[in-house]
């Protein structure tokens, strides 16, 4: 009765490995991660895949049927070039943009004198830094694309 994910401690990776070495036994029924997801427990996963008391095992799925594909847009070199032109310049930008608060840092970190107030800006400017390094990219993301929910 214990619960894989809760008791056990298996993630979806193991489950994975486990249906896979299941589906490699002609003698077990397949498994799929849907039904280890859908069945939590050993018993209620034995019970899903034996199907009802005394009778056959479960039947495979029927095979989905695939829809046919769209033909692909052709696309210009053009929109292939201005891509790339557009990626460049946000690169240049960002790099513009950090050296130009690397470089405030530093004045303002160097118009100081004596060891422990130029230690002490230092750590304050290289804090700052990592922290405004970590969570500009975080922040255009949420502008750009959205918060993802589920």
């Amino acid at each position: 009765d214990a619960h894989f994910f809760d008791d056990l401690g298996a993630d979806s990776m193991v489950l994975a490995r486990f249906c896979a070495r299941v589906r490699k036994r002609p003698e077990l029924p397949s498994a799929s991660m849907q039904d280890v997801y859908q069945h939590p427990t050993v018993r209620d996963l034995a019970a899903a895949l034996a199907g009802p008391v005394g009778g056959p095992a479960r039947a495979e799925p029927a095979a989905a049927v695939q829809p046919v594909p769209e033909a692909p847009v052709p696309r210009h070199s053009w929109e292939f070039v201005s891509c790339g032109v557009l990626q460049l310049l946000v690169f240049l930008g960002w790099t513009y943009l950090a050296t130009l608060v690397a470089m405030s840092g530093y004045d303002w970190i160097s118009a100081v004198s004596g060891v422990v107030p130029t230690y002490l800006r230092t750590v304050l400017v290289g804090g700052a830094y990592l922290i405004g390094m970590c969570t500009l990219p975080i922040v255009v993301k949420w502008v750009l694309i959205g918060r993802w929910r589920p």
